[in-house]
């Protein structure tokens, strides 16, 4: 068989596992797996071996079921969102709960449900480890919090983690379909799931992944690793363990960084580039936002769900997010109430000191070059006739500042990425993808096959 992996074969709550399988040597789980002992964590943002499941996870218990012979057959994995919420008495009904599933784990069952088999092979043990994931409850000592049900991630497609580098993995979204592989990567603050509604468009032609990089979504945190240089070798390494010898990217915001550096170091690695108002100097945007007006806060409304979030940012920003990115890059609570983002701002401000400046000429991949041109203050703050005056002023200053800026990007791409097509959209939001998915998808297409090569 295949590389050993952890399995989710049932959980509670409206949330999926944000992966339902990923290696046996990553994780919590992984480590009780290894020890054949139970692993407690009281505070998971604490424990670097964790790894996100569910975006409310506070603290985590996992205890591992024995086979014949005290091999490790699975684990019953136990999650809350309060900071320390196992005591002695939890622990030990967990204990028992795993004694007592021993029988039933490892023979199948009559009714063929859940239970399953993990030793189909005896002259080769199987070492799958299958983990029962549960959200939201809280054991003896403690109130029963179940987290509200009725929600689903409806996209197509299949998740995974990939390693990139010891300990650290990336969460990667295949949408499947046949003809050259197209990845599309993320913006900043953003995951794969922001193309769950996009990405699907072209398995008609694609095979299509997405990819999260370190530090955001289920991707694994680290303390340091976010400098353009890691960033490209994270890429590589995680192409490589999807065993994909030749892609086609499609970047989104500071992803063009990846982009153009990738092509730059792996020109046969890359058949087409696409950047999604990406191909700008991003080095300069930590200055450029300082000017950034501040609007108004969320209101405990706007967090009360993360549709509730969602209708904040379209109101805010102008821009639609899908709901599985919204749940994906927060923290809700039993009740689904947002109470913190998964990534940390010292990731993004790591993110944007790494970032160099872009090596245009170095590129000699065809590219297509989409840009949201901002013509317009009420363009760039959808919500800029409610503002206070001295916000909206505010608000016209930094318009300005951006359109000089975009424009001196905009003349520098075209002078040093040669031969690239280019389309401007005037009007654009920034997710230029969901703000103009037709023509977008369009003029993707279009490139995508003129330029098709062998």
């Amino acid at each position: 068989m295949g590389p050993a992996e952890i399995t989710a074969i049932a959980w509670t709550g409206s949330e999926s596992p944000a992966f339902p399988s990923f290696p046996i040597t990553q994780g919590l789980n992984g480590a009780a797996a290894a020890s054949g002992k139970p692993v407690v964590v009281q505070d998971v943002s604490q424990d670097p071996r964790w790894l996100t499941t569910f975006g409310s996870t506070r603290a985590e218990a996992i205890f591992p079921v024995m086979g014949v012979g005290g091999a490790v057959v699975g684990t019953i994995d136990v999650e809350s969102d309060r900071i320390g919420a196992f005591g002695p008495d939890d622990e030990a009904l967990l204990d028992e709960a795993a004694r007592v599933l021993r029988p039933f784990w490892t023979h199948q069952s009559t009714d063929g449900s859940v239970m399953q088999s993990v030793s189909s092979n005896q002259s080769k043990p199987d070492r799958s480890v299958w983990a029962i994931l549960v959200a939201g409850i809280w054991l003896i000592g403690c109130h029963h919090a179940e987290r509200p049900t009725g929600w689903t991630d409806t996209s197509p497609h299949q998740g995974r983690f990939v390693a990139v580098a010891p300990r650290v993995t990336l969460e990667v979204l295949d949408w499947g379909g046949s003809g050259i592989p197209l990845v599309f990567l993320s913006g900043l603050q953003d995951v794969a799931h922001g193309f769950d509604d996009f990405a699907p468009r072209f398995t008609d032609h694609f095979h299509v992944f997405a990819i999260t990089r370190r530090g955001y979504g289920a991707s694994t945190q680290t303390p340091s690793g976010y400098d353009l240089a890691t960033r490209v070798a994270d890429l590589r390494a995680a192409l490589d363990s999807l065993h994909l010898p030749r892609v086609a990217l499609v970047g989104h915001s500071i992803a063009g960084d990846e982009l153009t550096a990738f092509a730059g170091a792996f020109p046969d690695r890359v058949s087409h580039l696409v950047y999604l108002d990406a191909a700008y100097d991003h080095s300069g945007v930590g200055v450029l936002i300082r000017e950034y007006p501040p609007l108004p806060s969320m209101l405990a409304a706007d967090s009360a769900s993360p549709k509730a979030v969602q209708a904040y940012i379209l109101r805010t920003f102008g821009t639609l997010i899908p709901e599985a990115q919204i749940r994906a890059i927060g923290r809700y609570d039993s009740s689904d109430h947002l109470r913190a983002n998964v990534t940390p701002d010292w990731v993004d401000s790591q993110v944007l000191q790494g970032c160099g400046h872009p090596d245009y000429k170095a590129v000699r991949t065809p590219a297509l070059i989409i840009d949201a041109v901002v013509d317009s203050a009420p363009q760039a703050f959808p919500g800029l006739a409610q503002l206070d005056s001295t916000t909206k002023q505010a608000a016209i200053r930094f318009t300005g500042t951006l359109q000089r800026w975009q424009a001196t990007e905009q003349e520098k791409v075209r002078r040093e990425l040669a031969g690239a097509q280019i389309l401007e959209l005037h009007g654009a939001n920034h997710y230029v993808f969901y703000s103009h998915p037709a023509q977008v998808i369009e003029a993707m297409r279009k490139f995508l096959g003129e330029t098709a090569g062998p």
